[in-house]
């Protein structure tokens, strides 16, 4: 899955305007994510998220996948924490879609359960 590609596609345009960020920062910040959001980690965060589902665990997996965005953007864009938050929030169900289409749609009403 190309998630650079997927992340400019999607949220490219809203990314610069929301934000006013430049073709290159949008770039490379969609590299960024696509880095730290990989696809095997965002289908075990699935995973993990289905499994504490079907245990009844409170633990939200996906929310480490997010974390771990949030402090990279912050560290190698140089934004503030609420403004990569926004950009965490906007990008990862993205991504996440992205990884439900290769993996099969049986999960569609899972992932409603858990917040990013």
């Amino acid at each position: 899955m190309d998630i650079v590609g997927l992340i400019k596609e999607h949220a490219g345009s809203e990314l610069m305007n929301k934000f006013g960020f430049s073709n290159e920062k949008v770039n490379g910040i969609a590299k960024t994510i696509a880095n730290v959001a990989d696809e095997k980690s965002v289908a075990a965060g699935i995973g993990s998220a289905l499994g504490s589902f079907l245990s009844n665990k409170s633990d939200d997996p996906m929310s480490k996948v997010g974390e771990h965005l949030v402090t990279s953007l912050m560290k190698e864009h140089n934004l503030d924490n609420a403004i990569a938050l926004k950009v965490k929030d906007m990008v990862l169900p993205i991504i996440i879609e992205g990884v439900k289409g290769q993996v099969g749609s049986e999960m569609d009403g899972l992932l409603g359960k858990f917040r990013f």
